[in-house]
């Protein structure tokens, strides 16, 4: 048991979970234009006008005019399975049978957004390798929580060097268990470490990261700056950071 300071607060933890994508890493760096591509090459094969782009991007839950996505759309907290019925949904209320917009949003959008990430996009939040040494070395667990695939999470804790230090994953397209926001996810992962969820703390940067920590009964710290605004996260949230770095042992 370790006691871990989260500003002037203090909890007893065992297990720390991070979110992937807005925690670990730059949110809208990755995800901002990969959605912008991923909606240009639909809209090149489907031949889509403006009002269809505009249309996608609001099932999406993000804002094109300001480059930010939503904290609490499908872009920010649904798998990419989910996120291809929503681009399915819109091309059919656009025109196509959904036969074909189902086809469109597997082969071409998702076939577009779901390829693994390049090194360039994935831009860490911090000095996120040191970050996780200590809190390994001062004898908690960590583990990554997230909607994001399996393959491409790896990738991307490849990309921080953290793959050998972060021995637990939990990924959207897992097929033995449930997904964020369940949270039998925190569950799982406390049953894997034979840890009690009340020294679990989950920390992510959206509002179902952290109500999923609640209902799970463990401890919810949220991280501004990702998809998640301050006010939106802080109803939820035992602890507000800036970055995990301010997660001291």
């Amino acid at each position: 048991m370790a006691a871990v300071t989260v500003g002037d607060a203090r909890f007893d933890v065992e297990l720390i979970v991070f979110d992937k994508d807005g925690t670990l890493i730059d949110f809208h760096h990755m995800w901002g234009r990969r959605t912008e591509t991923s909606v240009s090459v639909l809209l090149q094969a489907v031949g889509g006008d403006r009002r269809l782009e505009q249309a996608l991007f609001r099932g999406l839950g993000y804002d094109h005019e300001r480059r930010r996505t939503m904290g609490s759309g499908p872009l920010a907290t649904a798998t990419l399975a989910k996120i291809r019925t929503v681009v399915a949904t819109v091309l059919y209320q656009h025109g196509l049978s959904w036969e074909d917009a189902e086809h469109r949003a597997e082969a071409t959008f998702a076939r577009c957004f779901s390829r693994l990430p390049e090194a360039e996009a994935i831009r860490p939040r911090g000095d996120v390798a040191s970050i996780c040494r200590r809190l390994l070395a001062a004898g908690l667990h960590l583990a990554v929580a997230t909607t994001d695939d399996r393959e491409a999470t790896k990738a991307t804790l490849r990309q921080l060097a953290v793959d050998e230090l972060i021995a637990h994953l939990r990924c959207g397209d897992d097929p033995d268990g449930p997904t964020k926001p369940d949270p039998d996810v925190l569950h799982q992962l406390a049953r894997d470490t034979n840890v009690r969820p009340q020294h679990v703390m989950m920390v992510g940067d959206t509002p179902s990261d952290l109500t999923m920590a609640r209902r799970a009964g463990a401890v919810a710290v949220g991280v501004t700056g990702g998809a998640g605004r301050p006010s939106d996260l802080a109803p939820h949230a035992d602890a507000l950071v800036e970055s995990i770095a301010a997660i001291e042992v």
